[in-house]
């Protein structure tokens, strides 16, 4: 931790600690792909934004949820 770059404010490191056992490589990799996609279809979908991004929000706390 301490050899982050930006360093991380001392009250946040225990938050930051906990969010990396929650997230493995392979679920940041899943969410920043389907990110993209989402920033994709934001520009260029008729659906309305909030929807999209509702959605991608749910589907991101499930995938953090599961072990």
């Amino acid at each position: 931790m301490n050899k982050i770059k930006p360093p991380i404010f001392f009250k946040n490191i225990p938050t930051v600690t906990q969010q990396c056992k929650l997230w493995s490589l392979e679920k940041v990799n899943t969410t920043q792909k389907k990110l993209i996609k989402l920033e994709i279809n934001c520009k260029s979908s008729t659906y309305p934004e909030k929807t999209l991004i509702s959605q991608f929000i749910l589907s991101t706390s499930l995938l953090a949820i599961k072990k």
